[in-house]
């Protein structure tokens, strides 16, 4: 069975544990939005798909 990031590509990880993304980085320096890349803000809360963050969405507000 094979092992594909559908976010980067690696055969090393799936896209939840990705690092480039939220789910799979655990500094905040290297989180990215999995949609359009911002690290501003995770998938769920993307204003690039969505009007208002769903449920576990997380917008950074510094």
């Amino acid at each position: 069975m094979r092992i594909d990031c559908t976010y980067c590509g690696s055969q090393l990880h799936t896209f939840e544990a990705c690092p480039k993304t939220w789910n799979g980085s655990a500094t905040r320096l290297h989180l990215r939005c999995a949609y359009c890349g911002s690290n501003r803000h995770n998938y769920e809360a993307c204003p690039k798909i969505r009007s208002r963050p769903v449920e576990g969405g997380i917008i950074i507000r510094d």
